[in-house]
């Protein structure tokens, strides 16, 4: 299910995603300008910001605000009790979990955002463990060279995840 952000959440989302992506600009002024899986910087940015918050929103967590050069080392974007969560962003409805490689996946918990941004509609596909992505993930070239991928339909309901953490916690 999409949900949509107020004009008063994607004009902040908006903010940050150009604070982000032009820290990063003048962090590397020879950083190539052109589309990213299809996604201009700055649309890459603001979809994974985007993801970000509804999840933060979603399991009521703090969500960062900060704006720095290095970006989250592809380990952490959210701290959700004693698991770290990486939240994956796409525009794609039909999109998967994307990582350069297997060994990318630090995190103990990995969950999946479709955005799309000219709608300000956020949903969440649903998340998998690091134990159970490690498993279900393959090889695969999408296009633009051998990535690791998990598919949707290996994802969990987040509603799980809740479950899961107020048993922890």
């Amino acid at each position: 299910m999409f949900i949509k952000l107020s004009e008063k959440e994607m004009k902040f989302l908006q903010m940050l995603a150009h604070g982000r992506c032009s820290i990063k600009n003048l962090d590397n002024p020879n950083r190539p300008s052109q589309m990213v899986y299809g996604n201009t910087h700055l649309e890459a940015d603001l979809i994974g910001i985007m993801g970000e918050y509804m999840v933060s929103k979603a399991l009521k967590v703090p969500f960062d605000t900060s704006i720095h050069v290095e970006g989250d080392g592809q380990v952490m974007d959210l701290l959700y009790g004693p698991y770290q969560l990486q939240v994956k962003s796409t525009k794609y409805k039909t999109g998967k979990m994307l990582f350069f490689r297997k060994e990318e996946l630090k995190a103990d918990i990995f969950i999946l955002c479709i955005c799309i941004t000219n709608q300000a509609l956020v949903e969440i596909a649903g998340y998998i463990t690091k134990e159970d992505a490690l498993i279900k993930g393959v090889n695969m070239d999408l296009g633009r060279g051998m990535r690791f991928v998990i598919e949707q339909r290996h994802l969990k309901p987040i509603t799980e995840l809740e479950q899961v953490s107020r048993d922890i916690i």
